[in-house]
């Protein structure tokens, strides 16, 4: 139980720091295909 927890207090900030690349490299995306045709 208290293995499984510090596991999480390691992976969670990789995770919410990985969820935050992935939404700007998707609002990257976004712009990048508005700018193509817009």
């Amino acid at each position: 139980m208290i293995y499984s927890i510090g596991l999480l207090n390691i992976v969670d900030p990789f995770f919410v720091i990985g969820t935050k690349v992935f939404q700007l490299q998707v609002q990257f995306a976004i712009g990048m295909h508005f700018d193509r045709y817009f």
